[in-house]
């Protein structure tokens, strides 16, 4: 065979690439995924080095694109240029390591589970001893940031990798653990998630595998059950063929939900260390026949208020109180020893579906005043907002009237509408509403205050376009055409919202009175006897009328021959024209909706008027009434009032800071004041705040000045009923599946694991920062890492 022609090219062989290497897997740093189930040949192989490092952030600024947290891997052809493109790229300095070592020494270098790998932990920004930073008291901030010499793009987020002993073992393995809900599983592998470290005493979160870590906790934050998510988990293997989603059991979701958990709790653990002050707010609701307490904390933190999630408590037992009560109290002894001198105060929101009969509002309010004995500090606010409570009771009734057939008739008119307003092309042009703003109550339903006022507008725009209305609906969509009964009702419930709406705004200009809560004690009661001559009931408690004839709530009831009274004299010309269209068991049937309704409401109206009597009694040491917080209103209160704010909160903040750092937050108030006098830009913008305006961003206002005020300030906004917050009902909402009977805990841990998943991004974005120089902090603090302390003083 003579040589080959200089014009040739040697060929290249057929299965070049096509089978793969097997002595390629120690060399490169591969592992094989997936073989044909026929012919056993490798299809798919995956980078070792990013399961058990992450990617390396490139160093040079050529790059135009960060790495990704994908994990590489590799498909026909296999090709070794493949490979080192890939190492030299995404992880140079491991990779160059590796090819120094021998086989062994490769092997105990990617030496984790192939499946998976441990969390990598965050960089750690610590405090800074007095040894280290020679600390003379005049430096503004003082941190200390321990980088890795690479930063490496990692898969999995948790909000702290290092949990303390008693979070696992306290809260872990006792509150969200019963083992007559694990199967017989014993409770060492239920946490074999936490692993015990051999120089410390903390527990380390282990994840062996990432992939199938992110994918079950965002299954479960959109609300499945750990078995729903580990089904979804198995069809996303069979799907995608990725090896790293099999094996997910309902067991195994539940590991990774209990890391969610406890690394939460561990965050939100640190930051109630670094406040001075935090207070608790309660939600009460029904799901599925069981009521539930949902327990949040509230604080100031990194220049914002915080809100989180802490624990939502069952009432199996016939009174739930004490029961609760003594949960709480073991929840909180874990998160900070010291709550009982930092807990400033509580608030209640009420709830929106479980009414005045399941007895967890009464539970609700006998908790908030047993943590009024538990405080040992002067000062204790226990807020109740009869705003708030006036709302639950609105979204309760509405939501309620007909058996709920009219709110959901009316979310779906007004839906309809507007994706005819949405329309394109030619539907759009003959559409009559395309420049108005069609209103919008489900995102109102969806937060505390707020839905009185969207539903007013609704029904008002609403009567006012009914003729336009139900000819457009009858041309593009006739099945969606609303019954007159449906009209009769929203003329009902519009006469009776303008009533409530009046003493709305009422009650918004007396929260901040100096006795707010009798006054708005009275007005809700002037507000129950004013719905009570509108719609002609009464209240008996000795005589009740026939079933037949009338329709009770609590001590008050409406005689049908009333109710239909009140819909023709009170309820307007759209209510009479379309009552009169009824006939028989339908005109019937609206009147004794209307009567339900009107009865119902009044009942609710005049039980919250009772138990707010509760928060008007004398209590020595206990501020019903909201502090002062938005900066506007706060250089109106006054020096010698806001200093004796201060002076009754002293002893709390004494608990973390020294007493030159108090006397800073009498000096910054002076000088804001002036600030906002002398600066006519920020005064400007201050007085554009009014009670709808979040306190972070009223604050932020300031550009950073002023930091001791705002922290006090900050803490006081803690106990301020918010208007934005979610409700439980809310979140639970979305939660249809059922429970099995022989399985209530372990559906309430599934429920916390839900609400814990849904907050776990919030909770990571959060940098914990610590603005006291007391050493109390810092010996919390630094046995956990991803704490931020920060020293804070002012110069004289």
């Amino acid at each position: 065979m003579g040589a080959l022609r200089g014009g040739d090219k040697p060929k290249k062989h057929k299965d070049r690439g096509v089978k793969f290497n097997e002595k390629h897997t120690l060399k490169y740093g591969l592992s094989v995924c997936s073989r044909n189930a026929k012919t056993d040949v490798v299809e798919t192989v995956m980078c070792r080095f990013c399961v058990a490092f992450g990617k390396e952030s490139a160093a040079d600024a050529t790059r135009k694109r960060r790495a990704t947290a994908n994990i590489k891997y590799f498909r026909q052809p296999f090709r070794a240029d493949h490979y080192l493109s890939h190492l030299e790229i995404n992880h140079k300095h491991k990779w160059t390591e590796y090819e120094q070592l021998s086989s062994p020494e490769k092997e105990l270098f990617l030496g984790v589970p192939v499946e998976g790998s441990t969390i990598n932990p965050p960089a750690i920004v610590q405090p800074l001893s007095h040894a280290q930073n020679n600390y003379n008291g005049d430096a503004e901030i003082i941190l200390k940031t321990v980088v890795p010499a690479v930063q490496r793009v990692v898969p999995v987020h948790l909000s702290v990798s290092e949990v303390e002993k008693p979070v696992v073992d306290k809260l872990l393995g006792d509150i969200f653990f019963s083992a007559s809900d694990e199967n017989g599983l014993p409770k060492k592998l239920a946490l074999d998630v936490f692993h015990h470290k051999a120089t410390l005493e903390n527990y380390e979160i282990v994840i062996k595998n990432q992939r199938l870590y992110d994918l079950a906790i965002k299954f479960v934050a959109c609300g499945a059950s750990f078995r729903l998510a580990s089904r979804m988990v198995q069809c996303t293997r069979e799907e995608t063929k990725m090896v790293c989603y099999g094996g997910c059991s309902e067991h195994i979701v539940a590991g990774y939900v209990r890391a969610v958990i406890a690394s939460n709790l561990q965050k939100i653990a640190l930051m109630m260390r670094c406040s001075w002050a935090f207070a608790i707010a309660t939600d009460a609701t029904v799901h599925q026949g069981t009521s539930y307490l949902d327990i949040r904390v509230r604080f100031w933190q990194n220049g914002a208020l915080q809100d989180f999630h802490l624990c939502t408590l069952p009432a199996f037992d016939q009174h739930p109180a004490q029961s609760n009560m003594d949960r709480l109290e073991k929840l909180f002894d874990v998160m900070d020893s010291q709550w009982r001198s930092k807990l400033l105060g509580a608030t209640t929101n009420g709830s929106i579906n479980a009414g005045r009969n399941t007895g967890m509002t009464g539970s609700q309010q006998r908790l908030l005043i047993q943590l009024t004995t538990l405080v040992n500090k002067p000062a204790f606010y226990l807020i109740w907002s009869g705003v708030h409570q006036l709302e639950f009771v609105v979204k309760y009734c509405v939501s309620s009237f007909c058996q709920k057939a009219f709110y959901d008739e009316l979310v779906s008119v007004l839906a309809t509408l507007r994706h005819d307003q949405r329309s394109s092309g030619q539907e759009r042009m003959l559409c009559p509403f395309v420049n108005e703003i069609i209103p919008d109550v489900m995102a109102a339903f969806l937060v505390t205050r707020g839905f009185t006022g969207r539903l007013m507008d609704a029904l008002k725009w609403l009567m006012e376009r009914r003729k336009t209305i139900v000819q457009r609906l009858q041309t593009t969509s006739p099945s969606s055409v609303p019954s007159a009964s449906w009209w009769v009702c929203v003329a009902v419930a519009y006469r009776v919202m303008v009533e409530i709406a009046d003493f709305m705004q009422k009650l918004l200009s007396l929260e901040n009175g100096a006795n707010s809560i009798g006054e708005e004690v009275q007005e809700l009661c002037k507000l129950a006897l004013i719905l009570v001559d509108v719609v002609g009931a009464r209240r008996d408690l000795w005589e009740s009328l026939d079933s037949d004839k009338a329709c009770a709530s609590g001590s008050f009831q409406l005689a049908f021959q009333n109710a239909q009274h009140f819909i023709q004299n009170e309820g307007g010309a759209l209510a009479i024209e379309m009552f009169d269209t009824l006939r028989g068991v339908e005109r019937l049937h609206i009147i004794k909706s209307v009567a339900h309704f009107a009865v119902a409401l009044i009942a609710e109206v005049s039980m919250i008027a009772q138990e707010g009597r509760h928060f008007c009694a004398e209590n020595i040491g206990v501020v019903v009434s909201p502090p002062t917080v938005l900066p506007v209103k706060l250089c109106k209160v006054g020096e010698e009032a806001f200093f004796k704010i201060v002076s009754e909160q002293e002893p709390r903040l004494r608990e973390t800071f020294s007493d030159k750092e108090i006397k800073t937050i009498r000096s910054e108030y002076d000088e804001f004041v002036l600030a906002v006098d002398r600066d006519p830009n920020l005064g400007g913008v201050l007085k554009k705040h009014d009670c709808d305006t979040d306190i972070s961003f009223a604050w932020s206002c300031v550009d950073g000045r002023f930091r001791m005020l705002q922290e006090f300030i900050g803490g006081l906004a803690s106990v301020v009923p918010d208007m934005a917050a979610s409700t439980l009902s809310a979140c639970l909402a979305t939660l249809n599946w059922e429970k099995p009977d022989f399985r209530q805990t372990m559906v309430d841990f599934a429920l916390e694991g839900i609400l814990h998943a849904k907050q776990k991004m919030k909770v990571e974005l959060v940098d914990v920062q610590c603005l006291h120089s007391t050493a109390s902090c810092l010996t919390a603090d630094e046995s956990v890492p991803g704490c931020v302390c920060a020293r804070h003083s002012r110069r004289d």
